[in-house]
């Protein structure tokens, strides 16, 4: 198994992932709905979103693994799911699956994780279209977000992680040709028969050079909806920095202290994660489709996504006062 030890490596820091999130989830919970509730209004329930949607994202296979108590320590094998390239191919399959299970409910399991994805994506749109309207729109905040209406962003959010969800199942699932274009592989890479495990995937070309309409469909749905996204992102960022200041000037310093602190932080929760995470690998999805001759386990780089819910959580108690404020109260 040539890649065993990055499979290692991505495993330690899934978990490290786990452990951060679940400590940092925690306390911004605690910071949220005790210390600060009242200073930021419904937008708690926004900011109380993400860390849980980040939470289930990043302890995926904590949260299901029904191996973990099997047999002693030595014998103890993780559900854990990894993303291989090869050469015009991509795969995201699980090292083991659920025995009792068939195979089809397996794979639908595998693609909630991809939904979880779309959905944490979709939290941050609405953040950004939150503080938009606070400034701009007020009235829309009161008919979407305030008291019952909270429904819409929820959900938004749900769309967004059914539609990540739909285009993975539905469109990647492993057929006999992407079973036999990347089971060797596979194989060789971490002692996994693919055809065996619940898995996804993407094949560009068929053996004739002819492209893959099924597997590009998906993938084309994945990136439409990613790209809605972020073109909701940059444009409400960009209208907010060039008018806010005006906007803002009619209103008390505090209330203008606190907009800033808000969109600063949500700035900088996307512009980190895209340069760092998400843009290197929305190029690593399309690799196949130029004919690279690569065997790589993708798996080690995806799983620093693990890392990000907490270090968005850290970049929001840090930046907002309300709660680096109530931290401090919090340790006194």
């Amino acid at each position: 198994m040539k890649f065993s030890h990055w499979v290692n490596i991505a495993r330690f820091v899934a978990k490290l992932g786990f452990v951060t999130t679940s400590f940092s989830s925690t306390l911004f919970l605690i910071l949220t709905i005790f210390y600060v509730k009242e200073k930021v209004g419904s937008y708690r329930y926004l900011l109380l979103l993400l860390p849980i949607s980040g939470f289930f994202f990043v302890s995926f296979e904590y949260l299901i693994d029904p191996v973990r108590s099997h047999h002693d320590t030595d014998t103890q094998t993780d559900i854990f799911q990894f993303f291989h390239s090869y050469k015009e191919g991509f795969t995201l399959f699980r090292m083991s699956s659920f025995e009792n299970l068939s195979l089809s409910i397996n794979t639908f399991i595998l693609a909630c994780y991809v939904a979880l994805y779309g959905s944490t994506i979709s939290v941050l749109a609405l953040q950004f279209t939150y503080r938009y309207w606070a400034i701009f729109r007020p009235r829309y905040i009161r008919m979407f977000f305030d008291g019952p209406r909270f429904i819409f962003p929820v959900l938004y959010t749900t769309l967004g992680g059914f539609s990540w969800w739909f285009a993975s199942f539905f469109f990647s699932r492993l057929d006999d040709y992407s079973s036999k274009y990347l089971e060797k592989d596979v194989f060789e890479s971490y002692g996994v028969i693919l055809s065996e495990q619940p898995a996804l995937v993407l094949v560009a070309y068929d053996g004739e050079g002819n492209l893959r309409i099924k597997n590009s469909l998906g993938l084309l749905i994945m990136a439409l909806f990613l790209g809605v996204q972020y073109a909701i992102i940059i444009y409400l960022a960009i209208v907010m920095a060039l008018k806010m200041q005006l906007k803002l000037s009619c209103l008390s310093k505090r209330v203008q202290l606190m907009h800033r602190q808000f969109y600063h932080a949500l700035v900088l929760q996307i512009t980190a994660p895209t340069v760092t995470l998400f843009f290197p690998v929305f190029i690593l999805y399309f690799v196949p489709y130029v004919s690279i001759e690569i065997s790589f386990p993708t798996g080690t780089c995806l799983s620093a996504f693990a890392l990000y819910p907490a270090m968005d959580i850290c970049i929001m108690i840090y930046i907002a006062s309300y709660y680096n404020k109530a931290l401090k109260g919090l340790r006194l």
